[in-house]
């Protein structure tokens, strides 16, 4: 189970755990959301970075424009919630 290359995403209501990384909204520093490229960035306290691509985000679609729609839609509903949580955690990191 542990050499699976799925990963998936799991917000909590105090952190977010993606594989073997622990992400709590509380020490965020800063929140970069690049809507055009794609990327959310997540910067903790302690200068790690954590990365959310558009790209990486699996579909069962086919055809290239819901590939595309599929990934976008899943990549806009997962940044909203984590950066729902981060406002709540911490305003300032949000607002940078």
């Amino acid at each position: 189970a542990w050499f699976g290359s799925v990963k998936k995403i799991c917000v909590g209501p105090r952190y977010l755990v993606c594989g073997n990384q622990i992400v709590y909204y509380a020490n965020v520093t800063k929140l970069t959301l690049d809507e055009a490229a794609g990327v959310l960035s997540l910067q903790s306290a302690n200068g790690k970075l954590f990365r959310i691509e558009r790209e990486r985000f699996p579909t069962n679609a086919r055809k290239k424009d819901k590939i595309a729609i599929n990934k976008a839609a899943k990549f806009s509903k997962v940044t909203a919630r984590i950066v729902e949580k981060v406002r709540r955690a911490t305003p300032e990191a949000a607002n940078a």
